[in-house]
């Protein structure tokens, strides 16, 4: 019996340390979860913050970048401001006096402008000399806008001639301008007034030029409504007369009660120098 309970009590034994063991590992393996999972959210954390602030920087960088292009557009659009381009030009200059003569020739002999040898700012050819006939184009400055104005007015006197001027464009809008060649020649043939002023495409539509048609009784309306302001106005103006006449009328009450004070004041005086002008007398008389 003895040997029977001591197994017994060694198999309770070691059931309860294995009871006890799983239940430890139960408890272990809920911990490791608790802390999987908090070290999940404080690094899902971690990462939501770190994206918004990368977010943040890649949106201040592409803010940064926007306005480095606008500016350098800006500069590059004055830099090109008063140049000019000639095409058609033969390439047969061997020094920087002979362009500039042929340049002079041009716009002197075709355009009919005056350009001095001081006006043109600088002057040079576009691209590599080839083998080929086909002429370089020239870029060349003039020192005020006027003179480019000017030169860009008689542009049509090149017609026939072999050469031709356009403004000096930076190459992104060179190409929206050619993009925008095929709108512009659609909204021509549907007969609408269109050009392209520097990136842009400039529609006039043949519906506004009927709407600028109806200004004219716009201002005939406008010049009917004038004589009846005047008669208004002439209207007011009495009622004004008879306000400010008004106001004089208590100005004149005023003055009399004023008037009449000082006279009852003189009357009381004189009374009261009555009595003893009398006492004087009968002492006199004694």
């Amino acid at each position: 019996m003895s040997e029977e309970l001591n197994e017994l009590i060694k198999s309770l034994r070691i059931q309860i340390k294995e009871d006890m063991v799983v239940a430890l590992t139960d408890k272990l393996e809920e911990k490791l979860k608790d802390s999987e999972t908090r070290i999940i959210t404080l690094v899902n954390a971690n990462t939501d913050e770190k994206n918004l602030n990368i977010q943040q920087e890649v949106e201040n960088l592409k803010r940064t970048n926007e306005e480095h292009e606008e500016r350098l557009r800006t500069l590059e659009r004055q830099i090109r401001q008063r140049n000019l381009v000639l095409f058609g030009v033969s390439d047969e200059e061997n020094s920087y006096e002979e362009l500039e003569t042929l340049i002079k020739g041009v716009i002197e002999g075709s355009l009919e402008v005056t350009l001095n040898a001081s006006e043109i700012e600088f002057a040079r050819r576009m691209g590599k000399k080839s083998g080929e006939n086909r002429p370089r184009p020239i870029v060349f400055a003039v020192t005020t806008l006027g003179k480019k104005i000017k030169i860009l007015q008689n542009k049509n006197k090149l017609e026939n001639t072999g050469s031709y001027i356009k403004e000096d464009f930076p190459p992104k809008v060179l190409e929206k301008r050619k993009v925008l060649q095929k709108q512009l020649q659609e909204e021509i043939s549907k007969g609408n007034t269109a050009k392209i002023v520097y990136d842009r495409l400039i529609v006039i539509n043949k519906s506004n030029k009927r709407s600028l048609s109806i200004s004219p009784p716009q201002k005939q309306q406008q010049q009917q409504e004038k004589p009846i302001a005047k008669t208004v106005n002439s209207n007011i103006q009495p009622n004004k007369k008879q306000k400010n006449e008004n106001q004089k009328t208590p100005i004149r009450n005023i003055t009399t009660f004023l008037s009449t004070s000082n006279s009852q004041k003189k009357q009381d005086t004189e009374t009261r120098k009555k009595p003893v002008s009398e006492t004087s007398n009968p002492k006199a008389s004694d």
